[in-house]
């Protein structure tokens, strides 16, 4: 999904010191913190992890999931109760998706946020029109 951010917190930090201590340009950045080795080659699973696995979980992923390999886990950012909640409840219905359909290539997901914002626009645009 070209043009989000996908980084969390703790790996952005670690690209900006890279940048900062070693000149580096963003690209040049992420190679050499294995960034593309490490997240834009990695296999797709028939499953999505938890947020913050435990060791049981872990080992839980290493005997199910065909191929699991632990630096495929990504940074998680520290976030609100709400939020993970929130992200829980997704990853089940993502989980429960492709126990029934299999693999998922692409996920799209507009927060309340962006909805809001559409709907202000379509909203104002409506009351220009009167």
């Amino acid at each position: 999904m070209d043009g989000f951010a996908s980084f969390s917190l703790k790996f952005t930090d670690e690209v900006l010191e890279c940048i900062k201590k070693e000149g580096k340009i963003h690209y040049e950045a992420l190679k050499s913190l294995d960034y593309y080795a490490k997240y834009l080659d990695m296999p797709s699973y028939s499953y999505l992890p938890p947020l913050e696995p435990s060791k049981v979980d872990i080992q839980w992923l290493k005997a199910n999931i065909e191929g699991f390999n632990t630096n495929h886990l990504f940074y998680q950012p520290m976030m609100s109760p709400k939020v993970k909640r929130v992200i829980s409840i997704l990853r089940k219905l993502i989980n429960a998706l492709i126990k029934e359909h299999g693999k998922i290539d692409d996920i799209r997901i507009e927060t309340a946020k962006e909805m809001n914002s559409i709907k202000e626009g379509n909203h104002s645009a409506s009351n220009k029109n009167r």
